[in-house]
């Protein structure tokens, strides 16, 4: 038997109703060496040796961080499809989807704090606004909850909708989420050159 919106948006997810719609962006054909960034690295490494220790260490922490966040992205992808497609509305779809980009933005913003480590600079300032400080709003929440957040109005502080992944304060939309990984997998892809 079906849920109603009611009992979706009352006892499963706040907003769960309303996602009808998979409007994640399909990123990976874009990157035909996604699965073999770390691979790719490691030969380089090895027969090119032109790596520092250090340097290796960074890059090792990077591109297992893309490579995962560009994996997760793909299951996240089937999850939310199947999720609004089938039909009676499945939980554990809508679990499976949220967990895995929930997944994606843990494995991104790692990736930027690195890249901020490297480079010396901020991605943003307090209170700007901007898709970096959202994402790490969002990453944040994710990670770090009080359970005196949750209520019986406020089931996640987390959650999906047809724009993104939400939360009370902030949200990261699908085509952003693109632009974060095409972003880091340009960059995956020239370090994953490295020692060439």
């Amino acid at each position: 038997m079906p849920l109603t919106n009611y009992a979706l948006d009352t006892f499963i997810s706040q907003q769960l109703s309303e996602l009808t719609q998979n409007n994640a962006l399909e990123v990976s054909s874009r990157y035909p060496q996604r699965k073999f960034w770390v691979s790719n690295f490691s030969l380089n490494s090895i027969f090119g040796g032109t790596v520092s220790k250090e340097g290796r260490t960074f890059s090792f922490f990077f591109l297992r961080r893309v490579e995962a966040a560009f994996t997760e992205y793909e299951y996240a992808c089937e999850a939310l499809k199947s999720f609004t497609t089938t039909t009676p509305t499945s939980p554990s779809l809508y679990f499976k989807a949220l967990h895995h980009l929930e997944m994606v933005i843990s494995m991104m913003w790692q990736a930027y704090m690195l890249s901020m480590k490297i480079s010396g600079q901020r991605l943003f300032d307090p209170g700007d606004g901007s898709k970096y400080e959202r994402l790490n709003w969002v990453y944040n929440k994710s990670r770090h909850f009080e359970p005196s957040e949750l209520s019986v109005d406020k089931i996640h502080v987390v959650w999906l909708t047809n724009d993104g992944v939400k939360t009370e304060k902030f949200e990261v939309s699908y085509p952003e989420i693109e632009s974060f990984l095409v972003e880091l997998g340009n960059m995956a892809d020239e370090f994953s050159k490295a020692g060439k």
